[in-house]
């Protein structure tokens, strides 16, 4: 038997690569990112790279978390409720913004996984 591989599953050099990419787009440092600095800026990039990564991915929270300077799964869980927050907001400029921005890091995914 041959064990068939997962779509949309990304091996750990993937999610690094995604980790970059996604850090790239919004001019952060990707030792910042990973890191535990709380401004804006960063927060709002790991908010993004969780989201890939169990929305598209079905990573793991704990998966998740690894990759991110080993956080908790509350904070992955947090940072997913602040993004599903802004997806449904009444505010059609963040609403529309972030599933734009959303859509167009995904572009980005898309390419990472291709190249595996």
């Amino acid at each position: 038997m041959y064990k068939k591989k997962e779509k949309n599953k990304l091996n750990d050099s993937q999610v690094n690569l995604l980790i970059e990419k996604v850090s790239n787009y919004f001019d952060a440092p990707v030792e910042d990112v990973i890191g535990k600095c709380r401004k804006d800026k960063l927060v709002r990039t790991r908010m993004y790279i969780c989201a890939l990564l169990k929305l598209k991915h079905k990573m793991t929270l704990k998966k998740i978390g690894e990759h991110l300077s080993n956080r908790d799964h509350t904070s992955i869980i947090y940072m997913l409720s602040e993004y599903e927050n802004k997806v449904n907001s009444k505010i059609t400029f963040v609403r529309n913004n972030t599933i734009t921005t959303f859509n167009n890091l995904n572009e980005i995914t898309k390419e990472i996984w291709k190249t595996n």
